[in-house]
């Protein structure tokens, strides 16, 4: 059996927890109540309010979204166009010797023929001595002969540019372009020397040869009459307008022009020129005579391979002939009967180009 009082009591204090609990929460909900009824009334109240337009907002308003464009391909960069120049050639040799006498030197050296010694000399003399007019016309022409055209070309300007009324220097100059292949800068300096000398038949001589090169073979001819005219006892220049004539396929005027030639040597003419001899009278249909000039390069020259080849044609045609005359004769017909069919066209006569040849008069002595 429960005791009453026990019970009373503890029916009392959870009464009063009750109590103290709904009370509580009572004034929970009706803070909760106020609190929602003043969020209400202030809610509605900003609704109701009238919007004021603040200025500053435009200035962080967003702006568009523009379309990203790509990225720019770089521009090539423009390289500005360098011309290299070339080195000018040294024509000056340096050396620490300046009491040597490098002109006797040279000249003793050409009187030997020992034309690369002489060449380097006279180098070596322009260094340590005031460079003439002279001095480098002879270097030029040692250039030339050497093959050392860049430097010849340049000691023959330094020489013009010293002295400009010198056709002779222009000429040499003409001759170092030729022998260089540089044809145009060739012509100018002939045509330069002939202004200065228009009575220099050296000067025409080399504007035929420029000419010839060219395959302009009518000028050619032209600038040799003038040489010729000028002076008609250069045998290298009846030598040079004879070859334009085989050039030109005209027989007789190459045959006449190079017997004078040979005629005009004092000694005996060099090989070259029997050569070009020997081809004139093969394309006119001379073969003996062709025969005996190939022969007499031979004899100058014994082992000049172009007379040896042309020798060697011109003898198969000639036996050919001979076979072909006793052919004929057995059957009656006469030697007269076959001079018509038995010369060959000049054209076919000089098929072989490489057999032409022009060779100039070598450098001559120092004074």
């Amino acid at each position: 059996m429960s005791n009453p009082i026990f019970v009373t009591e503890k029916h009392k204090r959870i009464t009063k927890i009750l109590t103290g609990l709904v009370i509580g929460g009572s004034l929970i909900g009706a803070t909760v109540i106020a609190v929602s009824a003043t969020d209400q009334t202030t809610v509605a109240q900003i609704e109701e309010a009238p919007k004021k337009d603040i200025a500053w907002r435009q200035d962080f308003a967003p702006l568009p979204i523009a379309e990203e464009a790509p990225a720019p391909e770089p521009e090539p960069i423009a390289l500005e166009e360098q011309t290299i120049e070339a080195e000018q050639p040294v024509v000056a040799i340096a050396h620490e010797q300046p009491e040597n006498d490098f002109a006797e030197q040279a000249q003793e050296m050409m009187l030997v023929g020992d034309l690369k010694g002489a060449y380097t000399q006279l180098r070596k003399h322009i260094y340590s001595d005031v460079p003439t007019p002279d001095v480098l016309l002879h270097i030029g022409r040692l250039g030339r002969e050497l093959g050392d055209f860049a430097v010849a070309e340049q000691a023959l300007m330094d020489a013009t540019a010293l002295d400009t009324t010198r056709a002779d220097i222009q000429t040499e100059l003409a001759r170092v372009r030729l022998d260089a292949g540089d044809l145009e800068e060739a012509r100018i300096a002939v045509r330069e020397a002939i202004r200065t000398q228009p009575q220099d038949a050296e000067a025409w001589n080399v504007a035929g040869r420029v000419a010839m090169a060219m395959s302009e073979f009518h000028r050619a001819a032209d600038a040799f009459d003038e040489s010729l005219d000028l002076d008609p006892t250069q045998p290298i220049v009846h030598n040079n307008a004879g070859l334009n004539y085989l050039y030109m396929k005209s027989g007789p005027e190459a045959v006449e022009a190079l017997e004078t030639a040979v005629d005009l040597y004092e000694d005996r003419a060099p090989h070259f020129v029997f050569n070009n001899l020997g081809l004139a009278h093969e394309m006119v249909g001379n073969y003996e005579e062709a025969r005996e000039a190939f022969e007499e390069a031979l004899l100058v020259s014994p082992f000049y391979a172009r007379a040896k080849v042309n020798l060697k044609r011109v003898e198969v045609t000639i036996a050919s002939i001979e076979e072909e005359r006793s052919y004929e004769t057995a059957r009656g017909i006469t030697i007269d009967d076959l001079e018509v069919d038995l010369a060959p066209d000049a054209e076919e006569a000089t098929e072989v180009p490489e057999t032409i040849e022009v060779v100039e008069a070598p450098a001559p002595t120092l004074p």
